[in-house]
């Protein structure tokens, strides 16, 4: 994948961040065939498109806790994630901690 169609790729995920990101629409921003889509963006992020989804949404979410004391509920829909819920057992996953105890630590550093 060239630089500039992993810019807009990037571009097209932090934009419709709160919403749901299909693989599809991935697919027909880069005007890709399924099969060679998948291989590409593997090669060009690390990952696949699902798992660097989620990662933009979990950094969506580190920042969104840090900026503001929503509650979490309200950031997971910012984000979008389905529900509270969601947004905790991933992040968990990703980060280590839940994010109620990830933003209290991170509030307590000078």
């Amino acid at each position: 994948m060239a630089p500039w169609q992993a810019r807009c790729i990037q571009g097209y995920v932090a934009a419709n961040l709160r919403g749901p990101i299909k693989v599809g629409d991935l697919v027909r921003v880069l005007k890709f065939s399924p099969k060679r889509f998948d291989r590409v963006f593997k090669q060009s992020f690390g990952c696949t498109p699902h798992q660097y989804v989620m990662r933009r949404r979990i950094e969506r979410a580190q920042s969104l806790l840090l900026m503001y004391n929503d509650p979490l509920s309200k950031i997971a829909a910012e984000c979008g994630f389905v529900n509270q819920s969601h947004l905790s057992n991933l992040f968990r996953r990703i980060v280590g901690e839940a994010p109620g105890k990830w933003r209290r630590l991170q509030a307590m550093r000078p």
